[in-house]
């Protein structure tokens, strides 16, 4: 017979500080260790929560720009994904990120960007 198997989720919701990456991971991080501590195993962050949200829609297009990582070589998303190993939690977060690679942008002129939610999992691979 089918089996649910027990997890312990949680989400934070945190006033993250405009376009201070820094700041918000820092603050991320304390969530995460107060997660490891009441045996969490999936964390939900907001949306864009390393970036900022609210802000964003009022920036030009330089510092929107400035402000987005690409996921695969995203600095801030490898810190929470060593965190999700280290811990062996399911993190998820949020950051803007570019919608076309760099090659095709590079290539077409395109400059979009997107809103990013990414899940870091608690494997290395």
């Amino acid at each position: 017979m089918d089996q649910m198997i027990p997890i312990k989720a949680a989400v934070v919701q945190f006033q993250h500080q405009a376009g201070d990456k820094k700041y918000n991971l820092l603050v991320m991080e304390k969530f995460i260790e107060q997660a490891v501590l009441q045996e969490i195993q999936i964390l939900a962050f907001p949306e864009m929560c390393i970036t900022g949200y609210w802000h964003v829609p009022k920036l030009p297009a330089d510092q929107v720009n400035a402000l987005a990582e690409p996921v695969a070589t995203s600095p801030s998303l490898g810190l929470i994904r060593s965190l999700a190993v280290k811990h062996q939690m399911m993190i998820c977060a949020g950051l803007i990120g570019p919608f076309w690679p760099e090659s095709v942008r590079s290539q077409s002129g395109h400059d979009d960007l997107w809103w990013s939610g990414e899940v870091c999992q608690n494997r290395p691979d």
